[in-house]
């Protein structure tokens, strides 16, 4: 154990000293359609979906996709790996010239996975499906995290009350839900090839044939995080982590290709939308914790705060308690404090140079987060973080932040019933996503459902007005 605890730390010492040599670093738009290559080129938009595949690559920060596709975007490459990074994605690229992307899609509050994919899924926010993630529950007066369990309907339970036959590869969330559910494990390399097996079973009569397929990703998350995962390393500086994320980026790019390539091959592509989403992005952050200086000022307001991590309870003396999903504060006020002492906290919150930004109760209720959020969200402002310990070494990642990094994802769909060529500035939630879905299906939304169809992305007409009035930069 001690030999494999010194190796270990070789190698995280190694990789520091190589890292160290490398350098600090209209709401429509109508388009035209690539013509480079043959790759999504063949669908019509005017052919209505017979099958649809959402794929949501977890932790796909928007401007990922501008890092691997756009010169000057990244650090200049010299020092460690910079033979060189890889540049370019020939298959996502073509996808969204040949289809819909939306520069400004949005996750929600709490930014965090188990949540967020099921915002995506439901077509509604926490505050209508009850995942909140981590949180503090005033009623047990303890820390809690919510799991998988939610309680809304989703796109598979509206697919199948419609007789559609229903598959979900790795999202999770679908477990026991979706009429087939596989889980292979591993990069998404795996689960493309699982998926195209699904295909082939159904047109061989071998099993049901899918119409509406689920594949889950972390690949990028894993890697985001800043851990060991997926066969990626710990980056030691924000300008090696974002070389790392694109090249994480071009491998999926590749097996992207490869999912469009079988549909191909099997003959379903022309009757086939896709929709690639996420569910939150990712802020790294390093240093000394910011939470100090948080505490401080309630006690400067005469209120002792305390941050209370899952499983324990909060102290009967505490005035205000705090929970935390990884990096923002979740801020529940025992009663006895005022709205006016609420409002002077957000004051000097919103004030201070490591504070991102403090949302009240009522923004909260509408941006649609539950009440177990609490009655007060602060964020950081990168690379200040409210965790509860320093950073001495390297730098971390995550998502739980309303940080555009972490809140503006990468959302595109193309193929079958979709339009060519289109660019979206609009805000648009993820909680369109599920409607999108029902509409190219032609079913009706899940029962819990709150967002709207995308018209602006769909070849058809649009039957009903909608519009998202909320922006991330109201924030």
């Amino acid at each position: 154990m001690l030999r494999r605890t010194a190796t270990l730390m070789a190698v995280v010492a190694l990789f520091a000293i190589l890292q160290a040599s490398a350098p600090a670093s209209p709401a429509v738009r109508q388009g035209t359609p690539t013509s480079a290559g043959t790759l999504l080129t063949s669908g019509s938009p005017d052919t209505p979906a017979r099958y649809v595949i959402y794929i949501n690559w977890d932790a796909f920060r928007n401007d990922y996709f501008d890092w691997a596709t756009r010169p000057g975007a990244m650090p200049p490459e010299t020092g460690y790996l910079a033979a060189p990074t890889p540049l370019g994605l020939p298959s996502l690229s073509r996808f969204v010239a040949n289809g819909v992307r939306f520069i400004n899609a949005y996750t929600g509050i709490p930014s965090v996975t188990t949540a967020m994919q099921t915002s995506a899924l439901a077509g509604a926010w926490p505050a209508t499906h009850g995942n909140v993630g981590c949180y503090y529950d005033p009623l047990t007066n303890a820390a809690a995290k919510s799991g998988r369990p939610f309680y809304a309907d989703t796109i598979v339970d509206a697919a199948r009350r419609a007789g559609l036959v229903t598959a979900s590869v790795q999202q999770f969330m679908l477990d026991g839900r979706a009429d087939i559910y596989v889980q292979p494990g591993g990069r998404f390399e795996r689960r493309v090839a699982e998926t195209l097996k699904l295909f082939e079973a159904g047109l061989a009569g071998r099993a049901p044939m899918p119409q509406l397929v689920a594949i889950y990703a972390d690949d990028l998350d894993a890697a985001g995080h800043n851990g060991i995962g997926y066969g990626t390393f710990p980056s030691f500086t924000e300008e090696t982590w974002r070389k790392k994320m694109v090249a994480e980026l071009v491998r999926m790019d590749t097996a992207f290709g490869t999912l469009i390539d079988g549909l191909m091959r099997l003959g379903i592509y022309e009757n086939t939308a896709i929709i690639l989403s996420s569910d939150h992005g990712m802020t790294p952050y390093w240093g000394a914790t910011s939470l100090p200086q948080v505490v401080s000022e309630f006690a400067k307001a005469g209120l002792k705060a305390v941050l209370v991590e899952t499983g324990d309870q909060a102290p009967d003396n505490a005035d205000v308690v705090m929970a935390t999903n990884g990096l923002s504060l979740q801020v529940h006020f025992r009663p006895g404090v005022s709205q006016a002492t609420m409002a002077m906290l957000t004051a000097s919150l919103s004030a201070q140079p490591y504070v991102g930004g403090v949302l009240t109760r009522d923004e909260l209720t509408a941006l649609g987060a539950h009440t177990l959020t609490g009655d007060m969200f602060i964020w950081p402002t990168p690379p200040h973080h409210f965790t509860s310990g320093n950073i001495r070494f390297g730098i971390r990642a995550n998502h739980d932040t309303r940080h555009p990094s972490s809140v503006n994802v990468f959302m595109a769909m193309g193929g079958a019933g979709i339009k060519r060529g289109v660019e979206v500035s609009a805000p648009t939630p993820i909680i369109d996503i599920a409607p999108t879905i029902s509409q190219l299906l032609g079913i009706a939304q899940p029962l819990s459902s709150e967002g709207r169809v995308l018209w602006e992305a769909l070849s058809a007409p649009a039957q009903t007005p909608g519009t998202s009035a909320y922006s991330i930069q109201n924030e």
